[in-house]
């Protein structure tokens, strides 16, 4: 079966782009941090803020494959029933 996901890692550069991702959301937290956020004031939450964007990120792109089938099991979900009782 042809996964999609893979084409990404014949581009030249692209492998940095996660890197770049955590960084640039390293940089966001710090200056969200110093702007008066006393959850974001230091280094290491900041850093623990932009690993989970980070991890989001990656999964994503890991993902997206699989978005038409998570899509398709809730219609079928809704079109059921399964939330006219609530």
């Amino acid at each position: 079966m042809y996964n999609k996901g893979y084409e990404i890692r014949s581009i030249p550069g692209i492998s940095m782009v996660v890197l770049i991702v955590l960084l640039a959301a390293w940089v966001v937290f710090r200056a969200v941090g110093a702007a008066g956020v006393h959850v974001l004031a230091s280094w290491q939450h900041s850093a623990l803020y932009a690993l989970a964007v980070m991890f989001v990120f990656t999964a994503t792109a890991h993902f997206r494959c699989l978005w038409h089938d998570v899509v398709q099991k809730i219609l079928m979900c809704l079109s059921d029933g399964v939330w006219e009782g609530s």
